[in-house]
């Protein structure tokens, strides 16, 4: 996550979602984003260690990736 917010361009808006949002997490969004606001509903939960999570990387000039 570091690395992705690194590259990205200072004029660009930055929006972190998650539906469980660990300490570090919080730590690296406090220090990433500029006014951050935080919504929760109920109450901070522990996250599951047996979630794996992947991403893909698309190419911006193939507009068949895009949907």
């Amino acid at each position: 996550v570091p690395k992705i917010l690194d590259s990205i361009r200072p004029d660009r808006q930055i929006v972190m979602f998650s539906a469980t949002f660990p300490k570090k997490m919080e730590a690296l969004a406090r220090k990433n984003l500029y006014k951050p606001i935080e919504a929760t509903i109920g109450e901070r939960s522990i996250v599951c260690k047996d979630i794996i999570q992947n991403g893909i990387i698309l190419d911006d000039d193939d507009d068949d990736q895009k949907y």
